[in-house]
C-alpha cells in the first residue's frame, strides 16, 4: 500500500497489508521529511510491514550529491524494496550494494514482455504499465510468473511535466498562494463535470484520473502470479483505503 498519509499507519497492520511503499525528496507522490522516513521505519517494523522507498521523480545532475546522501540514510534503515522511475537510481544502488532491492515503476514505460524481460534479468523488479488491457497482463505475467508488481486499486496518473502549471497560472492572475505538495486541488475542464486531481510538487506537476481502478474480477484469476499487487492510498479516503485492504486479504 502506498503510504501517502501517516495516520494511515494507525489504522493498518500485517493483518491487512504486507508492506507499504512511502519516500521524501526525489518524490511527486510523497513529501515526509527525513526525520518522518526514519519514524515511519520504525513504526512499519513494530506492525510487522515490509518497507519499500519510492524515488518517483526524474534526477537532475545537479542532484546526484544529495541522491547519495538519501542512500546514505537507506542503508541504516535497509528497506526491503526501493521503486524507482530515472534509470540513474541504478548506479547509486549498485554503489551501496542496495541493487538487488530496485523495482522500475516508470509508470507509463513497462507494456510488454520484451521491456520486462530486459530488467528482469538484471535482477530488477519492474511494476507494468497502469493502462494495459486484462489480456496485455496476462501475457505478461504467464510469461514471468511471480516477477511483476501491479497497481490493482487508485487513482491514475494521466500526464507528468516538470513545468509548474499552479504556480504560473495563479502567478499570472495575481494570486500570490504557495500551492506545493497540496492533494486537494482539481481541475474541471468547460465541456465536463467531473474533477481531475492535480498535484504540484518541486518536480513538476501530474493530474490524475476522476475515477478509481478497482482490480477485484480479474485479481482472482490472475493474482498468484503477481509479486506485489499496489493499493494507491493517494486522494482516497481512508475508509476506503481500509475496506479494500481487508477485503483483497
Amino acid at each position: 500500500m502506498s503510504l501517502t498519509r501517516k495516520e494511515l499507519l494507525d489504522k493498518i497492520d500485517s493483518d491487512s497489508a504486507d508492506g507499504v511503499i512511502f519516500g521524501s525528496v526525489f518524490s511527486n507522490k510523497y513529501s515526509y521529511d527525513l526525520i518522518d522516513i526514519k519514524e515511519i521505519n520504525v513504526r512499519c517494523k513494530e506492525l510487522g510491514l515490509k518497507r519499500y522507498i519510492s524515488i518517483d521523480s526524474l534526477i537532475a545532475e545537479s542532484d546526484k550529491a544529495s541522491l547519495y546522501h538519501y542512500f546514505e540514510l537507506f542503508t541504516s534503515i535497509k528497506p526491503d524494496g526501493i521503486y524507482f522511475a530515472d534509470l540513474g537510481v541504478i548506479p547509486v544502488a549498485e554503489t551501496f550494494g542496495l541493487n538487488d532491492r530496485l523495482v522500475y515503476d516508470p509508470v507509463t514505460m513497462i507494456t510488454n514482455c520484451v521491456d520486462a524481460a530486459f530488467y528482469i534479468k538484471q535482477n530488477i523488479g519492474v511494476v507494468l504499465n497502469r493502462e494495459l488491457t486484462y489480456e496485455e497482463y496476462e501475457t505478461i505475467l504467464n510469461r514471468f510468473p511471480g516477477k511483476c508488481d501491479m497497481q490493482i486499486f487508485g487513482h491514475l496518473r494521466m500526464s507528468l511535466s516538470k513545468r509548474r502549471f499552479l504556480s504560473n497560472y495563479f502567478k499570472e492572475i495575481g494570486n500570490d498562494i504557495n500551492l506545493t505538495d497540496r492533494s486537494d486541488i482539481s481541475l474541471v475542464e468547460e465541456s465536463r463535470n467531473y474533477h481531475l486531481p492535480v498535484r504540484e510538487t518541486r518536480y513538476g506537476t501530474e493530474i490524475y484520473s476522476d475515477n478509481v481502478l478497482c482490480f477485484y474480477p480479474e485479481l482472482v484469476k490472475i493474482r498468484e502470479k503477481i509479486n506485489h499487487c499496489i493499493v494507491d492510498s493517494d486522494i482516497v479516503e481512508d475508509e476506503l483505503v481500509i475496506i479494500v485492504l481487508k477485503e483483497l486479504k
